[in-house]
């Protein structure tokens, strides 16, 4: 999971650089231009699925170490839920 999100990432940075390096110089090969436009197409989804897949797989071990939750009482009579937080944050992705 996280591999892909770093494959996909990687990808794309290496394609958009050398699109502004390539546009710099004046002399945008066709390929560069192609692949800017076109790859984000299978990449995005690649990117979103990985960082999906990446937080699904982490919310176990969230859940059972209370890692970053904040439990009532305490002085700030405040709570947070981390583990919810991130089932929220995988929901937002929808839209």
């Amino acid at each position: 999971s996280m591999s892909l999100n770093i494959i996909s990432r990687t990808i794309t940075e290496i394609i958009r650089y050398s699109f502004y390096t390539f546009s710099l110089l004046n002399h945008l090969p066709y390929l560069i231009k192609w692949a800017r436009y076109t790859l984000f197409i299978v990449l995005y989804p690649m990117g979103v699925s990985g960082e999906l897949l990446t937080i699904y797989a982490a919310l176990p071990f969230v859940r059972q170490s209370g890692l970053y939750s904040i439990s009532l009482p305490n002085k700030y009579n405040f709570s947070f839920d981390y583990y919810t937080f991130l089932i929220l944050v995988m929901i937002s992705y929808i839209p």
